[in-house]
């Protein structure tokens, strides 16, 4: 409860000290809110507009962090797929036994051109 009472008599110019402006604003909103109030979320999102364009970040409303970093671990993997099939290429044409014996260090010591 204590936290609770701290959070709410922090001053806005504390609480937004070093911050842009908007922020100020933001959260003075969101405090005015009444319980019943339905919020203007085209307000809010011109807000964080405002701070991304300011401060030359790029913001996408229809994209959380979450999506974003699945997005790249996906493409990260896909590039490691496509590099790992790349050590391999020159080896398509080659006969599954080849594969196989090359796959289990066994074909060390034999004249490569065998295959």
């Amino acid at each position: 409860m204590r936290k609770l009472k701290k959070k709410i008599s922090t001053s806005l110019d504390t609480l937004c000290q070093g911050l842009p402006d908007e922020f100020k604003r933001f959260i003075q909103y969101a405090r005015d809110l009444k319980f019943e109030d339905r919020p203007d979320y085209s307000y809010l999102k011109n807000i964080i507009r405002q701070i991304c364009e300011k401060n030359q970040l790029n913001f996408n409303y229809n994209k959380y962090d979450w999506i974003l970093k699945k997005e790249q671990a996906y493409e990260e993997q896909k590039e490691q797929r496509e590099k790992d099939a790349g050590q391999y290429k020159h080896l398509m044409g080659t006969s599954q036994t080849t594969l196989f014996m090359l796959s289990q260090g066994s074909w060390q010591g034999r004249d490569q051109s065998d295959h």
